[in-house]
């Protein structure tokens, strides 16, 4: 059988659109989700009023049918997880904070004659993965330190398997990862913080995008994770959730 090339963003999100309100949607909404516009490609919920859950559903790589995947992310409402998740994304995928990625299990097949995507050959064509892996991992994260604590968990594990392969200490963490232990102000996790914002104070002089006010944030941050001065980067902090808080209820109807 021959497939079309599906090559415009437009045709990729039209595919992953039917493929989503298939047999994904109604699980999504069942669970008490909300999707961004009615798209049904990028989901979220808040827990709590301070824990916002997110799944997305996206493709990548250049294939026919569309290889789907599913990404779902677990932040405290001072990091902004994308409202929305681009449809397709290039270049190579990882976890992070923002998304942990679940791939479809071979043998693969076209799900439907009328939607040219290929997934895993069961009756829900992907769908089970989100009771299989997704919910069960979002339904115990309750609080900010139950997303702290997810996410320390991975940095840990990394640690050890780089220990036992001959590596160092040679884990990197994230920038929003910093955030969270400056917040929760986790000492253990603060060398691993202070190599990254070292980095990162380095990249500032050569960063076209890099703003003053990007230099400043890192700036608190270092005072923050070095110097014990938390104040100010916690103040930054809580108005970056205020103005976020402010776009989850005007692109998605998710009021605080």
């Amino acid at each position: 059988m021959l497939f079309p090339r599906i090559t415009s963003k437009k045709e990729k999100k039209e595919q992953m659109q039917k493929y989503a309100r298939r047999f994904f949607a109604e699980k999504l909404r069942a669970h008490g989700f909300v999707s961004y516009q009615n798209e049904d490609l990028s989901w979220y919920r808040v827990v709590n009023g301070e824990v916002l859950q997110s799944v997305f559903l996206f493709t990548a790589f250049r294939m026919d049918p569309l290889l789907p995947f599913i990404g779902f992310g677990v932040t405290p409402l001072f990091i902004e997880a994308p409202l929305p998740q681009d449809v397709y994304i290039q270049g190579g995928l990882g976890n992070d904070e923002l998304m942990t990625i679940v791939c479809m299990d071979p043998p693969r097949h076209q799900v439907a004659e009328d939607i040219w995507v290929q997934s895993t050959w069961s009756d829900e064509c992907g769908a089970e993965k989100l009771d299989e892996e997704v919910f069960p991992v979002l339904d115990r994260i309750h609080t900010i330190s139950d997303v702290y604590d997810f996410h320390k968990s991975r940095y840990l594990k990394m640690a050890i398997r780089n220990q036992e392969a001959g590596l160092g200490d040679t884990v990197q963490v994230s920038q929003y990862f910093v955030d969270m232990a400056i917040f929760l102000n986790d000492k253990e996790m603060y060398p691993y913080c202070q190599k990254r914002i070292e980095q990162m104070m380095e990249w500032v002089p050569r960063g076209k995008y890099w703003t003053k006010r990007d230099a400043e944030r890192t700036q608190q941050r270092y005072h923050a994770v070095v110097n014990g001065e938390r104040e100010a980067y916690l103040r930054e902090l809580e108005n970056r959730k205020v103005r976020y808080v402010k776009e989850l209820d005007k692109k998605l109807g998710i009021r605080i």
